[in-house]
């Protein structure tokens, strides 16, 4: 269905609050947006879209300006890049009738053993950011990587866009622990919605509880209307291992992805339209 949205031009995408407030942050431009931090002397700018950010040299302070393409690989006049190596990648899935099929075997194996485990034993609800939290740091997504996602979390929760973000968790309905939770962002405006960050418990793994909160999700979507699935980045040669593991799981659900370009760069001394 393309053509294909970044989720950081969605007006309900808290692009703020992807910075602490410490660093003089300040969102820049409309179409499309940025985000501007730092402290005098040094500043930098950082747009995600295929559409060129314009500019109005006459003010603003100077900064270092990156410029983060998806698909376009021309460079305007102005810019320039530092090699040719790729700096992220991310994907997505489009929701159709019989999402299920474009999945990988294991994991339409994994979701059916769910489906047989799950009556009685396991129940999705909305969760508090305490409790997932807590939850995400004792995962072994919390060992592994750090804590920077909850805490972005945290704020966007509290930002002006805080009701397009929810947290869904899989309750062990005896022990009342959660087996595995998401944080997601809902674009109402595109019909769109994030996975933006995740976990599940080790002891619950053998019954697929973030698979089947996945399945949910898909199908939660589908009866909101929603048309695309976004699951974020990916990890690419060069980026921590760490974060292969899950990569590798999310690539099982259908997905679409976007090998982006290369980064381009620019130093200006002056202030967006």
């Amino acid at each position: 269905m393309d053509p294909f949205i970044p989720y950081y031009q969605w007006p309900e995408y808290d692009l703020i609050n992807d910075i602490p407030p410490h660093l003089h942050r300040k969102e820049m431009g409309v179409s499309p947006r940025g985000k501007q931090w730092g402290w005098w002397p040094l500043y930098f700018e950082e747009y995600a879209t295929d559409k060129e950010p314009q500019w109005d040299a006459s003010a603003g302070p100077l900064r270092l300006v990156v410029w983060r393409r998806y698909r376009r690989s021309d460079i305007p006049p102005g810019w320039f890049t530092v090699g040719r190596q790729r700096s992220w990648m991310e994907g997505y899935a489009d929701i159709t009738p019989d999402y299920r099929s474009t999945w990988s075997e294991s994991a339409r194996r994994d979701a059916k053993r769910w489906r047989e485990r799950s009556s009685g034993i396991y129940r999705i609800e909305p969760v508090s950011f305490d409790e997932f939290a807590g939850a995400y740091l004792l995962s072994q997504a919390g060992k592994k990587l750090s804590d920077s996602r909850l805490n972005i979390m945290r704020r966007k929760m509290s930002g002006e866009q805080s009701r397009a973000v929810r947290l869904v968790g899989v309750r062990h309905i005896e022990t009342g622990e959660l087996a595995a939770g998401m944080g997601i962002i809902d674009s109402k405006t595109y019909k769109e919605s994030l996975y933006y960050c995740g976990f599940f418990g080790g002891q619950y793994a053998h019954d697929k509880p973030m698979t089947g909160l996945i399945d949910w999700w898909f199908a939660d979507s589908q009866e909101k209307g929603l048309s695309r699935l976004h699951f974020g980045q990916f990890w690419i040669p060069g980026e921590p291992d760490e974060r292969r593991g899950f990569s590798n799981f999310k690539a099982k659900f259908g997905i679409t992805y976007v090998a982006c370009q290369p980064p381009l760069w620019r130093i200006k001394g002056g202030k967006l339209i």
